[in-house]
């Protein structure tokens, strides 16, 4: 992409994404998440969808939000974004771009920055109150939020009114004409223990004071059965599916040069992750059917653009350095401190299974 690029696509209303994919594995088996609908089995999640104006029957191998969280974390490692993080009792400090919630995650309301709580800075209030100066705020210290998306879900405000900042990008991977596949488990013990067999005294008490039943399988030993769930799919292909919204990029209260700088980490966001390859996880790689670069499809005009690591991240570098002032991202973190309710929250997180089931005992033994 040439630096013309950016502005002509500013003017588009979307970008649409269709990239085939094929299995890695040539059986075309693949692990898909499982999901539980309406407290039902945890199953893969079936739907019928329209890919170019044709029916087809879908599995979703990665979700919208998947998505999202993969290409922020790429964008994380590999671009000097502005950050905001909360550093824990032991000196562990969790930026906002690994909370679910970005600088809108309720940890961060559970932090201070210089012994004032962040929800009392004004930081927090300029983006609280939405409007305007609210996106000039995230854009300057978490530019990721108004990309793919944030929702100020606490404080006083009601949820009805609290400002919002819908995801601009929404793509998600489909495996096509999916058949049932089983899972399969066993293992074998050479020891020859039957699972059924009753574990010694000692071993049994410790796997309960561990909050288990202390049987022998909990203790990872004995004979596994072969077992099968059917909680896998094989597919014919898959598709990374979806598209960008320039429209929502260009209802943002923000400058020109503003939008141009998100539409680029939007744009390096989706190269990247076409160049670190699609593998969605155990038993989930992804292969594109064609080699070269991720391309994708401005519209209305129909225009073709192929999106390319090294090209974008330069023109980035450059239209950052062209920011003014009042837009420029801050080159260190702004760190919070954990307040002692998080801390304890995240010391107990810490104690090991025993420490929590006795915990768990004790407790059940005052109240009863």
């Amino acid at each position: 992409m040439n630096s013309m690029a950016i502005p002509q696509l500013t003017s588009q209303l979307a970008l649409e994404v269709l990239l085939p994919l094929r299995v890695a594995n040539p059986s075309g088996l693949v692990r898909p998440p499982v999901y539980s609908v309406d407290e039902k089995s945890f199953a893969p999640l079936r739907q019928t969808r329209y890919l170019q104006g044709q029916e087809v029957n879908t599995v979703l191998l990665d979700s919208v939000e998947s998505q999202a969280n993969r290409q922020e974390t790429l964008l994380y490692r590999h671009v000097p974004l502005p950050d905001l993080r909360v550093e824990l009792f032991d000196g562990r400090q969790v930026s906002q771009y690994e909370a679910p919630g970005r600088i809108l995650d309720p940890i961060f309301r559970e932090a201070h920055w210089n012994g004032t709580p962040f929800h009392q800075t004004p930081l927090f209030q300029a983006i609280a109150k939405g409007g305007e100066g609210a996106e000039r705020t995230l854009f300057r210290h978490s530019p990721l939020t108004l990309v793919y998306g944030g929702w100020l879900s606490y404080g006083d405000t009601p949820a009805e009114v609290a400002p919002k900042w819908p995801r601009l990008v929404a793509l998600e991977v489909l495996g096509l004409d999916s058949k049932e596949a089983y899972r399969t488990s066993s293992r074998w013990d050479p020891l020859g223990l039957p699972g059924e067999l009753p574990l010694p005294e000692a071993m049994s008490q410790a796997l309960k004071e561990r909050g288990k039943k202390g049987r022998l399988s909990e203790a990872g030993l004995g004979r596994m059965p072969p077992a099968a769930s059917p909680l896998d799919v094989a597919v014919r292909k898959a598709v990374l599916v979806g598209a960008v919204s320039l429209v929502g990029l260009r209802n943002l209260r923000l400058p020109q040069e503003a939008r141009e700088v998100l539409l680029l980490l939007i744009l390096l966001g989706l190269a990247l992750q076409h160049r670190e390859g699609y593998r969605l996880r155990s038993g989930a790689d992804l292969v594109p059917e064609e080699a070269g670069c991720l391309k994708v499809r401005a519209l209305p005009s129909g225009e073709e653009v192929c999106l390319e690591v090294e090209p974008l991240r330069e023109e980035l570098e450059r239209r950052l350095s062209q920011l003014p002032e009042e837009l420029r991202w801050p080159t260190e973190p702004i760190v919070l401190t954990a307040n002692e309710e998080l801390n304890q929250l995240y010391r107990n997180a810490l104690l090991g299974k025993a420490e929590r089931a006795k915990a768990k005992r004790e407790k059940e033994e005052k109240e009863g």
